[in-house]
């Protein structure tokens, strides 16, 4: 496929030399700029660089709350659902429901049970691009990052992202029960142009 689009832009470029356009000339047609775009996502950083500003201050009072053991991954929803719903769940009931033992991790099977008992659906994403312009339209998302556990150990925590600014972005922590900044470099991976895991937009299906 990529072969395809290096040769459509090789193509192109042959047409604007035969053509004796001069250089600055030629605005490419919408759909080579599409498609060179996704060859070439930005990074966070060339991101940043363009003043984007998120629709949140980070000093917002976002929804928070501390979770209990394996619940992170609810809780994060639940700031969410809070945030732009008003709807606020019990989580201790949704684990009845559901038949979620405590000291059991949020596998698949139980996150689509959850999903699907409260009409819930989430959307998933990877790119910086994406990322940035939900929080510049005011979207919260969910978000997994390493968070560093005795032993020098990581384990994969997820929090509802809400804000950002030069250094990282501002999530509601359940583990602490505050507001806390996350570094870019724990957010995204080496290539700085997608996040280290998938992000996730929390919708009601109603």
């Amino acid at each position: 496929m990529y072969k395809r689009i290096i040769l459509l832009l090789l193509a192109v470029s042959l047409i604007i030399l035969a053509s004796g356009c001069q250089a600055g000339a030629y605005e490419p047609h919408p759909f080579v700029q599409q498609i060179a775009k996704k060859i070439t996502p930005l990074d966070y950083q060339e991101i940043l660089e363009t003043g984007v500003k998120p629709a949140l201050d980070p000093g917002f009072d976002f929804p928070i709350s501390y979770q209990y053991e394996n619940g992170c991954f609810a809780f994060a929803v639940n700031h969410i659902l809070e945030y732009k719903f008003n709807k606020k769940l019990d989580l201790y009931e949704a684990e009845k429901i559901i038949k979620k033992p405590r000291y059991v991790l949020w596998d698949v099977d139980y996150i689509t049970a959850f999903l699907n008992e409260y009409d819930i659906e989430m959307i998933w994403y990877k790119d910086a691009e994406t990322f940035f312009k939900l929080l510049e339209e005011g979207e919260p998302i969910v978000m997994q990052y390493p968070y560093k556990v005795p032993g020098d150990r990581y384990i994969g925590h997820l929090v509802a992202v809400y804000s950002f600014d030069n250094e990282g972005v501002w999530v509601s922590d359940s583990i602490s029960g505050k507001h806390i900044r996350i570094e870019y470099p724990l957010v995204f991976n080496r290539s700085n142009k997608y996040t280290r895991y998938g992000f996730a937009t929390v919708l009601l299906d109603e």
